[in-house]
C-alpha cells in the first residue's frame, strides 16, 4: 500500500468513526463540535511533539519532513481523537473520573501500539528507534494529545449530560 492510499483511507474512515461516535454517544452538537476542535488542535500539537521526539532521537519520519508525518495524517488523528473524547465524556458520566483516567490511558496505549504496528507493517512513514525510550516517549505524546483533546471538549462542550438519558 502506498502512503497516498493510506492517507486517503484514513481521511475517509476517521471522519466516519467520528460521526458514529457522535451518534452512539448521543452527544449534543456543541459537544461534537468541541470534540472535533479539540482533536484537531491536539493533533497539531502532536506534530510539534513529534518534532521534539525527532530532535531527541526517538523516531524520525521518512516522508514529507523528517520532523513530522504528512499533515493529512494529523487531520485523521484529530478525527479519531475527537471520537475518543466523545466516548471519554460518556465514560466519565457513567464511571466518574477514575473511569475517564483509565480510558485516557487506554487510548494513549492503543495509539502507541498503533504507531509501532504502522511503522513495522504499513507503508514506510515513520522509523522508530529501538529501545524502551521511544515507547515511553510515544506514550507521553499520546497521553498529552488525548488529554488536550478531552480538556478542550470539556471546556467548550461542557462536562455534564444534557438530559436524564445522558447520565
Amino acid at each position: 500500500m502506498s502512503v497516498g492510499l493510506l492517507i486517503t483511507i484514513l481521511l475517509v474512515v476517521m471522519p466516519v468513526v467520528f460521526i458514529l461516535a457522535g451518534i452512539f454517544t448521543h452527544a449534543p452538537a456543541k459537544r461534537v463540535g468541541a470534540a472535533l476542535a479539540g482533536g484537531l488542535i491536539a493533533a497539531f500539537i502532536g506534530a510539534w511533539l513529534d518534532a521534539i521526539g525527532t530532535r531527541i532521537g526517538l523516531w524520525h519520519y521518512v516522508t514529507a519532513s523528517p520532523d513530522h508525518a504528512p499533515w493529512p495524517i494529523y487531520v485523521a488523528a484529530g478525527f479519531l481523537q475527537g471520537a475518543a473524547a466523545l466516548v471519554g465524556w460518556r465514560i466519565r458520566l457513567r464511571f466518574g473520573v477514575f473511569g475517564l483516567l483509565l480510558w485516557l490511558g487506554f487510548v494513549a496505549a492503543a495509539a502507541t501500539v498503533q504507531d509501532y504496528l504502522a511503522a513495522a507493517l504499513g507503508p514506510k512513514i515513520q522509523s522508530i528507534e529501538p529501545g524502551i525510550a521511544p515507547a515511553i516517549g510515544d506514550f507521553i505524546v499520546w497521553s498529552i494529545v488525548t488529554s488536550i483533546t478531552f480538556s478542550v471538549t470539556c471546556a467548550f462542550g461542557g462536562v455534564r449530560g444534557t438530559s436524564a438519558s445522558a447520565r
